[in-house]
C-alpha cells in the first residue's frame, strides 16, 4: 500500500470517526472522543514556553529587518538626488537582496516557532497518553482524537479534555524551558551582513 493511499484510510477513518462524533448515541455517549491539545497544553502550562519563544523570536526578528532597513536607507542616502541610470539599477538590485532576506528571515522565523509547537505538543501527547486511555477505558470510548483540519465539529458530550486536564494538572508541572534549536542561533546572520552590492 502507498504512502497515499495510507493517507487515504487515514481521512476515511477519522471521516467516520467524525460522523460518530457528531452524531453520538441515542444515551448521548459516543465511541470517539476528543482531547484539544491547545486547551490542555494552556491549562498545564505548557504553552509558556512556546509563548516566550515566540515573544523572543519576533523581538529578533523586528531587530534583523530594522537592521535591513536602515542599510537600505544608508545606501538610498548615497545615491544623492541626481543618481546615474547604473547606479538606480544597481540600487535596484539591492532592494531586491534586500525584500529577499527579509523574506528569509520571517520563513526561518516561522520554521523555528514550528518546530517548538511540535516540541510542545508531542511531549504534551506523551505526557498525557496514560490518562486520555484512562478516561477513554472509564467512559467505553474505543478511539480518540485531537481537533484538526479534517475534525471541524464534534459533540460536547465527546470532549474529555476537562477531565483529562483535572487527572493531569496535580501529577505534572509545567514543561521544563525549551532549549534553542539548530539555526536559532544564526537567525539573521545574512542580514548583519546586509545585502551584498553588486
Amino acid at each position: 500500500m502507498t504512502k497515499s493511499h495510507f493517507k487515504l484510510a487515514g481521512s476515511w477513518i477519522t471521516l467516520v470517526a467524525l460522523v460518530c462524533v457528531l452524531a453520538g448515541c441515542d444515551d448521548g455517549s459516543s465511541d470517539v472522543a476528543v482531547v484539544d491539545l491547545g486547551r490542555l497544553a494552556e491549562a498545564l502550562g505548557r504553552d509558556t514556553p512556546l509563548k516566550e519563544a515566540i515573544q523572543q523570536m519576533n523581538a529578533k526578528l523586528q531587530k534583523v529587518q530594522g537592521q535591513l532597513k536602515s542599510q537600505m536607507d544608508a545606501k538610498r542616502m548615497e545615491l544623492g538626488d541626481s543618481p546615474t541610470q547604473e547606479q538606480k539599477e544597481a540600487f535596484q538590485r539591492v532592494a531586491q537582496q534586500a525584500q529577499q532576506q527579509a523574506m528569509r528571515n520571517q520563513q526561518q522565523a516561522q520554521q523555528i516557532v514550528n518546530v517548538q509547537r511540535a516540541r510542545v505538543l508531542a511531549k504534551l501527547k506523551q505526557d498525557s497518553q496514560s490518562y486520555v486511555r484512562q478516561v477513554a477505558d472509564e467512559r467505553g470510548h474505543t478511539l480518540v482524537l485531537a481537533p484538526g483540519d479534517i475534525l471541524l465539529a464534534a459533540n460536547p458530550t465527546a470532549d474529555i479534555t476537562d477531565v483529562v486536564i483535572s487527572l493531569m494538572k496535580p501529577a505534572l508541572g509545567a514543561m521544563p524551558e525549551l532549549q534553542n534549536l539548530p539555526g536559532d542561533s544564526s537567525f539573521g546572520a545574512d542580514a548583519k551582513a546586509g545585502p551584498s552590492n553588486e
